[in-house]
């Protein structure tokens, strides 16, 4: 079915007026992405990305932990990747208001949740709610590396 004359020239005089303005919010776009500005904050792709180096790693009694994603980058969410030698763990089972996902990136994890626990391989995920006690250890005979996503905010219940 064809459209009035009169649609079609209403829909064009449309497209015309919002043409413009259009092309002001891309090219506006365009330049948010090259900077962005949170508060007081800078967010170029200098300071967004951070490539990882095991010498700028933190070491750690049983290994090292990198903050690819660090609170003074993020105040939302965190990613941390850690690496633990055979047998050990960098800390005892724990509880937090935040949630946690746990990444397993090479090794073989025992991770525990409520006092129980599993053991997992690569390319296993795992979540920690809030307030739930929970762990990760190794319980392998090689180096366990892991990738944790934390929300740096307590669940609303």
């Amino acid at each position: 079915m064809a459209l009035p004359a009169t649609s079609v020239l209403s829909a064009i005089a449309l497209g015309v007026e919002r043409t413009a303005p259009l092309a002001e919010r891309n090219a506006n776009k365009r330049g948010a992405e090259k900077q962005k500005v949170r508060g007081d904050s800078m967010f170029t792709v200098e300071n967004c990305v951070r490539e990882f180096s095991e010498d700028k790693a933190e070491k750690t009694t049983q290994g090292w932990q990198f903050w690819s994603v660090p609170t003074d980058l993020s105040p939302t969410f965190n990613l941390k990747v850690t690496q633990v030698g055979p047998q050990s763990a960098n800390h005892p089972p724990h509880a937090h208001p935040e949630e946690e996902i746990y990444y397993v990136l090479e090794g073989k994890a025992e991770f525990s949740l409520d006092g129980k626990s599993k053991t997992v391989g690569p390319n296993s995920t795992m979540f920690c709610p809030s307030g739930m006690p929970h762990g990760i250890r190794n319980v392998g005979d090689s180096p366990l590396r892991y990738a944790v996503i934390k929300a740096n905010y307590p669940r609303k219940q």
